[in-house]
């Protein structure tokens, strides 16, 4: 029985020795690299292009990204009619044959319960260009992904006879993403903008008009677009185009809008090259705070009958959406001013007048006020003879 324990214990350490002894295979160490940068797109606005992107908010292994992040914004320009434009870098040498135009610091998410804020940068970089962020929104969130916007200014009439080829990608700390896609660019020369917007206001629309523009951004013949698309901004809210379609005529009625609230306007012109919308920058901008200025409509079919110890008074009701009542107006025939019958605005389209002296003849009219206090015209005048009347 000892003999077989020995043998047991003997088994047990020769067991543990070959299992020290043994090695699984080297592991690389875990780097966490950001996902790549997606949706890039580019949109000609005037002079400049401008670049639109969603980052990404994890690692390659689903992790989410920190806080502490950057764009780089790289690009390549070259002739549209060089070796360059015809051979452009791809993913891999796209840092070796390109340009870094930009590192943008990222802003991390925020809360429900912190205040939005637009920011504004700008900077100029010693070329041929400015580059800033776009003075709308910097950012904003968009199902938790980041959208950011930046436009590329071009500033010499040589810009246009390039391909521009845009990449970005994503920097953690020393941690990089691999480039994202690559987009080619080729910007078009377009129109100057509009000029001249105006504005008139009235109780049921905006009526805007502006004058063609005469040439092109490079002042050196006539320009070429489409139609026009009319952009709105109100005070709470980014700038939005108003049109589903390219305007064909240098006017629009905006009937959209309320009383008391800020709004600017301004116009482009725009036509399509290829798949891309091109429009010039914008028009002189107005800015507009419509105020209700307008009465109702006089009350119409204003009818009278008499009875026995009243005059009862009847009218089409008025329909504006801001009506607050009617003012019943009354005097003797012969009188020259008529006198308010009701101290407080009436709802209703009908009255009875109780206050009356038999055998005297009575002139009426009514007007209609809405919730800002303006005041209709007055109705038409309505005679009638109340009468002894016996019962």
């Amino acid at each position: 029985m000892k003999k077989k324990i020995n043998l047991l214990l003997l088994s047990i350490v020769l067991l543990t020795l070959f299992s020290c002894g043994r090695k699984g295979p080297i592991l690389p160490p875990l780097i966490r690299i950001p996902q790549p940068i997606v949706d890039l797109e580019a949109r000609q606005i005037g002079e400049n292009i401008f670049l639109q992107w969603k980052n990404p908010v994890s690692y390659t292994d689903d992790s989410p990204l920190t806080e502490n992040r950057e764009v780089e914004i790289w690009l390549f320009a070259a002739d549209k009619d060089s070796d360059d434009a015809k051979r452009p870098p791809g993913k891999d040498d796209f840092d070796s044959r390109a340009e870094l135009l930009k590192t943008m610091g990222m802003v991390h998410e925020r809360s429900d319960d912190e205040e939005e804020k637009d920011e504004e940068e700008s900077l100029s970089l010693p070329v041929e260009f400015i580059y800033s962020l776009q003075d709308e929104k910097v950012f904003f969130i968009c199902d938790k992904i980041y959208k950011e916007k930046i436009h590329y200014k071009l500033k010499e009439k040589e810009s246009f006879t390039k391909v521009y080829i845009f990449s970005l990608r994503i920097k953690d700390g020393r941690k990089i993403s691999v480039f994202s896609d690559i987009l080619t660019f080729m910007p078009e020369v377009v129109s100057q903008p509009p000029g001249n917007l105006r504005a008139e206001v009235f109780e049921d629309r905006i009526e805007l008009s502006w004058d063609a523009p005469k040439t092109d951004i490079n002042q050196s013949s006539r320009p070429v677009f489409e139609g026009y698309n009319l952009y709105r901004r109100s005070e709470e809210d980014k700038a939005r185009k108003r049109n589903s379609t390219p305007l064909k005529i240098n006017f629009f009625e905006e009937e959209s809008f309320e009383f008391g609230t800020g709004y600017s306007f301004f116009v482009r012109t725009s036509y399509l090259a290829g798949a891309s919308p091109f429009e010039s920058a914008d028009s002189n901008i107005i800015e507009i705070k419509p105020e209700d200025i307008f009465p109702p409509k006089a009350p119409s079919a204003l009818i009278s009958i008499s009875g026995s110890k009243l005059i009862s008074l009847s009218w089409e009701p008025n329909k504006e959406n801001d009506l607050a009542g009617y003012r019943i107006w009354r005097r003797l025939e012969g009188e020259s001013d008529f006198f308010l019958l009701t101290s407080e605005l009436f709802l209703e389209s009908n009255f009875n007048d109780t206050k009356l002296e038999k055998n005297r003849k009575y002139e009426y009219t009514v007007t209609a006020v809405d919730k800002n206090g303006n005041e209709s015209e007055r109705s038409s005048t309505v005679s009638i003879h109340f009468r002894d009347v016996l019962p």
